[in-house]
């Protein structure tokens, strides 16, 4: 950030769920959690498996992580960013109906990104 004079930033890596109150006043939560169910984990590109298992898989069909960080954002106020899986968004859909997401695609037009802001 120093290099592009950006200074009215802060940035923080950490786990947000161990601490029952944030370190700081954050506004934005940007996140790549873990999103691959473990029945599809067997089908990933071998490249992709040489990864940490905890970075790719987690339970509730991958979609235990986002729906936790969803619900964080909701309770603390915050603008929450995540890549997700192609076909996660009915189940994101019904395990957040509470709140407003807003699903995005990638280039190729898959599903890829979950978007939650706090109503005004």
């Amino acid at each position: 950030m120093q290099q592009h004079g950006v200074q009215n930033m802060r940035l923080h890596h950490g786990d947000f769920f161990i601490s029952e109150k944030p370190m700081f006043p954050p506004c934005l939560l940007v996140s790549n959690p873990p999103y691959i169910s473990p029945s599809d984990y067997e089908s990933l590109d071998p490249v992709v498996q040489k990864d940490p298992k905890a970075a790719l898989i987690a339970p509730q069909n991958g979609c235990h992580v986002l729906v936790s960080s969803i619900h964080y954002c909701a309770t603390h106020h915050l603008i929450y960013l995540a890549e997700m899986g192609h076909d996660q968004r009915e189940p994101l859909q019904q395990a957040c109906s509470q709140w407003p997401l807003h699903i995005m695609s990638d280039i190729t037009g898959h599903d890829r990104f979950v978007w939650y802001s706090p109503p005004d």
